[in-house]
Order: C-alpha cells, then structure tokens, then sequence
C-alpha cells in the first residue's frame, strides 16, 4: 500500500485516469481504486461538493482548510496510474490539471528539458 496526500481536485482527476476497460484483475484493482477515492459524506458536507450537469464544484477555502486527505492505494493502483501518467507526457496530452498528480507519482519535472517540449 501507499499513502499518497491527494486534494479535492487531484481525487477527481484521479478517478478520470484510471481504466473503465481492461482484463478483470487490471478492472478490480480499478475498483478497489475508485471506492478508496470516493468522497465521504462528511466530506461532502464539509467541502459542499455537488455535481451540476457533469461538473463537480466545492467549497474551495473549506477543503484549503481540511488540506490534502491521505489515501491509501495499492501498488497494482499506483502502477496503473504511472503507465497512465508517463503514456499521457509521452504523447504530449498531459494538462494541467494532471500536472501535480505527475509529480507526486512520477516525481520527474524534465527541468532540462528544451523549451516547448
């Protein structure tokens, strides 16, 4: 298991990069993932998240306040997202809202990487 400190919004981007098809272990381990990001219903009062059409919004200043909730993902988890992470940055469709969950995964910044790569 690892214990990764994931905010309001790297969970629901999180949920995004994990697999809906796959072979059954790959669709289990998925899972497992998705119940262990699944908000509680204390954090959903607390960080008044609701959903509006298919866009999630919360109570900003009151999850800055809580701070990032630790969460415990298996290693299969982790591995899923890393292969997800590393295929995005190689094809070049990483965004900026998946850029801080590359960092805690990956941990690379291509400091020395040229400009406009």
């Amino acid at each position: 298991m690892n214990a990764v400190d994931l905010t309001v919004k790297e969970r629901i981007v999180l949920s995004s990069l994990l697999p809906s098809q796959g072979a059954l272990l790959t669709l289990q381990v998925t899972k497992r993932a998705q119940e262990e990001l699944t908000f509680s219903p204390a954090e959903i009062d607390s960080w008044k998240i609701r959903q509006e059409g298919t866009q999630l919004f919360w109570d900003q200043p009151a999850a800055d306040a809580t701070g990032p909730v630790s969460l415990a993902l298996e290693d299969a988890a982790v591995d899923l997202i890393k292969a997800e992470l590393q295929r995005l940055d190689g094809a070049k469709q990483l965004t900026m809202d998946q850029l801080s969950l590359y960092e805690k995964f990956i941990g690379a910044t291509h400091a020395d990487a040229p400009a406009g790569c």
